[in-house]
């Protein structure tokens, strides 16, 4: 809830004719553009070699937080820079997938397992591949 109430406030020095309920959208649309990107990705890497779709993902990644770090730039329509900036965020983190079955096809069997457990470990997935034994490589 807090994270919630600071970034209201931030929004609201950005663009103060934005309400809460248009936060929710800006905070919906990174997964929103995750959502629609990563199956078209994925698609996109079942026909092609897959370094085309995550270089691809990592020029919109990088073009969209451009757009991000300046929404504060224009005197007006801010929300809506926003708004279109998170979801192209999202849209390019919409490779994981095709990250994984990347890194699946390009390492050995014995090292597959534990970098899967790593990467579901990055996607916050800790209480999921926690007690699998991805704990174990860092006890030794």
């Amino acid at each position: 809830m807090e994270m919630y109430i600071c970034a209201h406030d931030v929004f609201a020095e950005i663009d103060p004719t934005a309400d809460a309920s248009f936060l929710g959208w800006i905070i919906a649309s990174y997964s929103l553009g995750q959502m629609v990107a990563s199956p078209l990705f994925g698609l996109w890497s079942n026909y092609r070699p897959r370094k085309e779709p995550l270089v691809i993902s990592i020029f919109i990644s990088v073009a969209a937080n451009c757009l991000y770090a300046y929404v504060h730039v224009p005197p007006s329509h801010n929300k809506y820079y926003m708004l279109v900036a998170r979801a192209l965020v999202g849209f390019g983190a919409g490779n994981v997938a095709v990250v994984r079955s990347y890194i699946a096809g390009a390492i050995s069997l014995q090292e597959r397992t534990a970098n899967i457990r790593a990467s579901l470990e990055k996607g916050g997935g800790g209480i999921r591949a926690w007690g699998t034994g991805w704990e174990r490589q860092w006890k030794g």
